[in-house]
């Protein structure tokens, strides 16, 4: 099987094409992943043609455990420079069908192995099947093992997220890695969730960690840092036409479009390409 193995800010996936694509499934996804025997990734990018002739591709998603996932943001960069890269599109200007709709996206490449890739994430929803109710202030309660309570401000990007708002002296790799994994299972998401950490550094730049669906804690995470700089606009006042949200793996940028969608941009690198015996 061959595969290409590309990076968005430290978020690694495998992605396979062609006869690796139509064969992938949830347990193949899962044993590719493994990172002591096999691949190694977050998840598995399937890379298919688009059964519409005036868009580019079509994109499903795999985590790191065979689940499979609505969107992903880093992923949908990675997926779009290797569209770009090796013909799938003359046009840096690309329509990529994910679970979550069509997705535009516009390449830029830097180097023979990195692009920056912006993408319209579309509207981000406060209120939606894969989410519980809130109150009139936009949050949920909950409890924590350790007695704690949270406000859980819940967010769709297609894929279900739990945004933790912290305070200024709390460390967010701390908070992912004590309760991450309890809220991703809470029973008020009927689908699990991903989780977001987030402390203010300044009017314009957040810091997240995210634990994310499936995969648990990784170094960045497109769809839920679209999620908090949504929220962050939306109901914290935070500037509209340039965001920065800074994860593990580096910075992600944001802003608002005319059309009210959320505009990401950021690095997508191969890595390397191979055979897998699988």
């Amino acid at each position: 099987m061959h595969f290409y193995k590309y990076s968005g800010l430290g978020n690694d996936f495998i992605l396979v094409e062609g006869s690796a694509a139509h064969s992938m499934s949830g347990p193949l996804a899962r044993l590719l992943c493994n990172r002591h025997f096999g691949i190694g990734a977050d998840g598995v990018l399937v890379l298919l043609p688009s059964p519409h002739p005036d868009m580019t591709a079509r994109m499903i998603i795999y985590n790191s455990d065979g689940s499979l996932a609505e969107m992903c943001g880093n992923g949908i960069r990675c997926l779009a420079y290797h569209a770009y890269r090796f013909g799938w599109s003359d046009s840096p200007n690309m329509e990529i069908i994910t679970d979550a709709g069509v997705k535009n996206v516009h390449v830029a490449v830097k180097s023979a192995v990195e692009a920056m890739v912006t993408v319209d994430m579309g509207t981000i929803a406060y209120a939606a099947d894969n989410l519980p109710q809130v109150n009139e202030d936009g949050f949920v309660e909950s409890k924590l093992p350790d007695g704690k309570t949270v406000k859980i401000y819940p967010a769709s990007a297609g894929n279900p997220h739990a945004i933790i708002l912290l305070d200024p002296d709390d460390d967010p790799q701390l908070w992912a890695e004590n309760y991450g994994s309890f809220l991703e299972h809470l029973p008020i998401f009927p689908a699990k969730t991903n989780v977001e950490f987030v402390k203010k550094i300044s009017a314009k730049e957040y810091e997240v960690v995210v634990h994310e669906r499936g995969c648990g804690i990784t170094l960045a995470c497109g769809t839920g840092a679209t999620s908090v700089a949504s929220l962050m606009m939306d109901r914290f006042n935070a500037p509209k036409d340039e965001l920065s949200i800074k994860l593990p793996g580096g910075l992600l940028t944001f802003k608002r479009l005319a059309s009210g969608n959320m505009e990401m941009c950021g690095p997508a690198r191969l890595v390397f390409s191979g055979e897998a015996s699988c």
